[in-house]
């Protein structure tokens, strides 16, 4: 029983998805542009420093009622399900009380450009700083 147990526990473990490792491609800082829910251009800027993630939104001054959720820097998970495509989600609600996370997948279309989409569809293209 206790073999059993070791082999499912190894498995478990080889099975996990892969985080960003120091020597990921997404080392260091991205900036770019995406279109938040309500059609607004929003600027991003994603840092990625050993396996953690940040992301932070910055939406332009001549809204009248920004949404706080976007203001704030986010925590990251980071996962790497298959080979040169990673799972990001931006970790709002653990921000900020009341925030969704936001999911989204990205590629590097070259080494200093990542180009993806998030899990509603809009796309998001940040290039290395």
């Amino acid at each position: 029983m206790q073999k059993a147990l070791a082999i499912l526990g190894s498995a478990l473990l080889l099975s996990s998805p892969v985080h960003a490792q120091p020597d990921s491609p997404l080392q260091g800082a991205w900036v770019g542009h995406y279109v938040a829910p309500t059609g607004v251009q929003v600027k991003a800027e994603f840092t990625v420093t050993g396996a953690e993630g940040t992301w932070h939104s910055f939406v332009p001054q001549t809204q009248k009622h920004p949404n706080p959720c976007l203001e704030q820097p986010h925590s990251v998970a980071i996962t790497e399900p298959t080979a040169g495509q990673f799972q990001l989600v931006i970790q709002a609600s653990k921000t900020l009380s009341g925030c969704q996370d936001a999911h989204a997948t990205v590629k590097l279309t070259d080494p200093g450009t990542l180009q993806g989409k998030f899990s509603d569809g809009r796309e998001v293209v940040l290039k290395r700083k």
